[in-house]
């Protein structure tokens, strides 16, 4: 079994699986060493088959939501590659197939495939379009619809108030205490 441990937003994963992920760049500022505890623990393990889709779900972008449960598929007109079962426990489980599980071993699919803003918004944080500083010891976050200028505004701080631009594009917050 194979162990690999993220935190992202301060929420920590560890990941098992039957397989070595292939830890992809965008991935390793995540990666974190092996703690006492984690707040999500995701098993994943190859199987040979998935069963079809049932008739009640829900299309979104290659994903077929139904209850806890979201298949991943390449199109509405092909069977599922993974299917991946969110436990009451806030535990998640991912079959995929193991002849076709290539992209989903690569971290980068893995953590897409994980549907990591539902787990996020378990753990009170959540992921937003916005630019972020860090002045004077404070966040500042600027959000706004594409193009709008969240960037350039973060660029102007920096230059002319002397801000450290901390993201550009997306940004995860995260509720740690009752105020």
């Amino acid at each position: 079994m194979f162990k690999q441990f993220y935190s992202v937003a301060g929420v920590k994963l560890r990941i098992l699986s039957d397989r070595k992920l292939e830890i992809t760049p965008e991935s390793l500022p995540f990666l974190c060493e092996e703690s006492g505890t984690s707040d999500t623990t995701v098993y994943m393990h190859a199987v040979d088959t998935l069963p079809e889709l049932p008739d009640e779900g829900v299309w979104d972008t290659g994903r077929y939501f139904v209850g806890e449960t979201v298949y991943h598929c390449n199109g509405k007109s092909h069977p599922p590659y993974a299917r991946v079962t969110y436990l009451p426990n806030r535990d998640i489980h991912i079959d995929y197939l193991a002849q076709s599980g290539a992209a989903i071993w690569k971290t980068s699919g893995l953590i897409s495939s994980l549907g990591l803003e539902r787990l996020l918004l378990e753990h009170k944080a959540i992921i937003l379009h916005a630019s972020v500083v860090s002045w004077n010891r404070q966040g500042i976050l600027f959000t706004a619809p594409s193009g709008t200028g969240k960037s350039t505004q973060a660029e102007l701080w920096k230059r002319h108030a002397g801000a450290d631009i901390l993201n550009g594009d997306r940004a995860c917050i995260r509720k740690e205490a009752e105020e």
